[in-house]
C-alpha cells in the first residue's frame, strides 16, 4: 500500500471515507450518519509511477455533538492515549477539569447501565445505544440502573478519589466494547475542506 493511501485510509474516522475504487466501497459507520454520497473520485500516485483511483464518500447527515459533562466549556487536562494491545497501559478516555462538588451532566441521552463504586471511586455509566456506552468518574449519583437520562440532565456531583487529579473527572467511551476517543463525540468530527 502506498504511503498516501495508508494516510487517507487512517482518516476513516473522519467525515470523509476513502477507499480504492477498484475494491468494494468503504462502509460508513452507521452510528454517526444515516446517509452518504460520493464526493469525488480522484487519482492517487502509488509512488512507483502508477496511479490508483480513490473514491471519497461524504456524509449528508451527522450525529449531533455531545454536551460538555461539566456543564460549561471544558478543558482537557489529559488526553486519550490508546494502549498498544488489549491489556496494555494507556489512557482510555480524557480527563476534564471538574471541581469537587460541581454538577456533572449527561453529555448524551441514554439509560443508566451502572452506578456505584469501582475500587475507591464512584462511577456512572450510561448506555446511549446498543453499541455505545460512556462512563464518568468520580461522580456520586442518586440515579439507579435503568433510569433514562436526557442530554444535559444532572447525573450527580464530582466526588473525591479515583485516578484523576483532584478537581477533575474522567470520561471514557466504549463503542462495540472497545474504548474510543471521547473527543470525537464532544468536539464533533473534523472536516477536510478544499483549498
Amino acid at each position: 500500500m502506498n504511503p498516501l493511501k495508508a494516510i487517507l485510509t487512517a482518516l476513516l474516522s473522519l467525515p470523509l471515507l476513502i477507499s480504492s475504487a477498484a475494491s468494494s466501497p468503504a462502509r460508513p459507520d452507521p452510528e454517526y450518519s444515516a446517509s452518504w454520497s460520493t464526493a469525488a473520485v480522484m487519482p492517487v500516485s502509488a509512488g512507483d509511477g502508477s496511479t490508483h483511483p480513490l473514491t471519497v464518500l461524504r456524509t449528508t447527515k451527522e450525529q449531533p455533538r455531545w454536551l460538555s459533562p461539566v456543564g460549561r466549556p471544558y478543558t482537557v487536562t489529559r488526553g486519550y492515549r490508546p494502549p498498544s494491545h488489549k491489556y496494555g497501559s494507556g489512557h482510555r478516555g480524557i480527563d476534564l477539569i471538574g471541581p469537587n462538588g460541581d454538577s456533572v451532566v449527561a453529555p448524551a441521552a441514554g439509560t443508566v447501565s451502572f452506578v456505584g463504586k469501582v475500587v475507591d471511586r464512584h462511577v456512572i455509566s450510561v448506555r446511549v445505544s446498543d453499541s455505545l456506552v460512556y462512563s464518568i468518574e468520580p461522580v456520586e449519583s442518586q440515579l439507579q440502573v435503568g433510569d433514562v437520562v436526557s442530554a444535559g440532565q444532572m447525573l450527580g456531583t464530582v466526588s473525591a478519589f479515583g485516578h484523576t487529579q483532584p478537581h477533575e473527572i474522567h470520561l471514557g467511551v466504549r463503542g462495540d466494547g472497545e474504548y474510543t476517543n471521547p473527543l470525537r463525540f464532544l468536539a464533533g468530527r473534523p472536516r477536510l475542506l478544499p483549498w
